[in-house]
């Protein structure tokens, strides 16, 4: 999946919770700024994300997210 909004709307509040300090961020900073493209977080934020979704974001399809 590349799509961050669709992946971190499939979350629960525990899973969004989860993921958001894996990837060293607060859940309303990626609702408010990232999963509607407002920010674009630096590459090795990216890698973390990806690495925090366990295989369900890819790097290269998050970076293609936010350059779309």
């Amino acid at each position: 999946m590349s799509n961050l909004h669709k992946y971190w709307r499939s979350l629960d509040d525990n899973q969004k919770e989860s993921f958001a300090q894996r990837c060293g961020l607060k859940p309303v900073y990626i609702e408010t700024h990232l999963i509607h493209k407002r920010k674009t977080p630096p590459l090795d934020r990216l890698m973390k994300m990806a690495q925090a979704s366990n295989g369900r974001l890819s790097y290269h399809g998050l970076c293609d997210f936010f350059i779309s």
